[in-house]
């Protein structure tokens, strides 16, 4: 892997960092030529789903609905594989690409209103792709049916819901943090209604160590000294790589996923069910991330180091004026969205390509950083470190979060769109 060239000086990044991350940050993908529908729509609805910020959750569920529904219209013509949800029967020689164009551009219309005029543009060129025809009209027909009946299926999930909650005020307990101290987000997302999973708590995770434990003092000690903002450990590529994965981890995944589906020549019906597979897992791994933060409610390291005297640990020490590089986001620390996200999606692509290699580099045009990785799993390890080198979640939590997040992909993979016999 390899940084270039080098970036801005890590305060002047920091403090553009919060406008930088509400905005589409889907330019930073890599370039990639389009193999076919589902690939140029996958692209489409991580703009689409980024345009409205709020949440990597929140943005994953929107692309996951996407996915289910381009993967059902395009397999009720194909039928490789068993149904996510919804099977229709079209007529003998149904376009399958416009199956997919309508159905995805359909969903998106439900739940990114707002972004019509760039959608439209979207449906425009790609089913000029499509020869007109019968063939045409009635995979347009099949996207349309399928979206319809998926979105209602998704209508009432949880999303909406109202939830209250309190935070905490016993050392341990996550607090509001620097510098907004703005109220813990989305605490009704872990109960929203998963794609894969049975449910949210389907998967458990060990939980953090305890506070007067040594393993809570050696990640302490860590993130105090690496994670600060003005670290003298922290190397200028740790600043960099912290830097560059305040994205929303979905976008570099997708990006690698159409990267390597590309080099394997990947069938139309192939893609659909990789990308479905990729995004529902995706968003279930936020699901139940989110439901057991607010379970678990551990408090972030910029609470904990600022306050460390009341964890009773004769090995660490308080420091009132301690900040991380990165600004902390508003919810709990335990589990790690990124890090579930990162193992979730890494598990399920050496799953469905078979091994775990990947050609794929990232830029982000901003800060000119560039990161080319060799495996899905490296970008997974590099999540975990980007982390704690950020300053904003604790080692032992990114790692088990990883672990969480294979846990779902490996069920997700076994269970759902399995090929079957002719």
């Amino acid at each position: 892997m390899h940084i270039q060239p080098t970036s801005p000086a890590v305060p002047q990044a920091r403090r553009s960092l919060r406008c930088l991350i509400a905005c589409a940050l889907w330019p930073l993908l890599a370039t990639l030529a389009y193999a076919d529908a589902v690939t140029d729509w996958n692209q489409t609805a991580i703009s689409a789903a980024a345009s409205i910020g709020i949440s990597t959750g929140w943005q994953s569920r929107i692309i996951a609905i996407t996915h289910a529904a381009m993967f059902d219209a395009v397999n009720s013509i194909e039928r490789k594989y068993t149904k996510y949800a919804i099977e229709v029967s079209p007529p003998a020689g149904a376009s399958a690409d416009a199956a997919a164009i309508t159905a995805a551009h359909a969903v998106l219309m439900q739940l990114v209103p707002d972004e019509k005029k760039k959608l439209d543009a979207a449906l425009t060129t790609t089913l000029a792709n499509v020869a007109d025809g019968a063939a045409k009209d009635a995979g347009t027909a099949v996207g349309r049916e399928v979206a319809a009946k998926l979105l209602d299926l998704r209508n009432n999930d949880g999303i909406d819901a109202k939830v209250a909650y309190t935070p905490g005020t016993a050392p341990g307990a996550w607090q509001p943090t620097p510098p907004d101290f703005a109220p813990g987000i989305l605490p009704q997302f872990g109960g929203v209604t998963p794609s894969v999973l049975k449910s949210s708590d389907q998967f458990t995770l060990p939980g953090p160590p305890t506070l007067d434990s040594e393993a809570f003092a050696r990640d302490m000690q860590e993130i105090q000294a690496v994670g600060a903002r003005r670290s003298t450990s922290r190397t200028a590529e740790q600043s960099e790589v912290a830097i560059f994965w305040t994205v929303s981890t979905h976008m570099p995944f997708n990006a690698a996923a159409r990267a390597a589906a590309t080099k394997r020549g990947n069938s139309l019906v192939e893609n659909a069910r990789l990308f479905a597979l990729l995004n529902m897992v995706g968003a279930d791994s936020q699901i139940g991330c989110w439901h057991w933060k607010y379970q678990v409610n551990f408090w972030r390291p910029v609470t904990a180091i600022r306050a460390a005297d009341s964890a009773k640990n004769a090995a660490l020490k308080s420091d009132p004026n301690w900040e991380p590089i990165l600004t902390t986001p508003a919810h709990p620390d335990y589990p790690s969205g990124h890090a579930s996200y990162s193992g979730a999606a890494a598990e399920v692509l050496k799953a469905v390509f078979g091994d775990d290699r990947v050609d794929v580099s990232f830029t982000w045009p901003a800060f000119g950083v560039t990161r080319t990785y060799a495996s899905f799993a490296q970008i997974d390890r590099e999540i975990i470190d980007a982390r704690v080198w950020g300053g904003i979640h604790f080692r032992k939590t990114d790692e088990d979060s990883s672990a969480f997040g294979h846990k779902i992909g490996e069920y997700a993979v076994k269970a759902w769109l399995r090929p079957v016999s002719r």
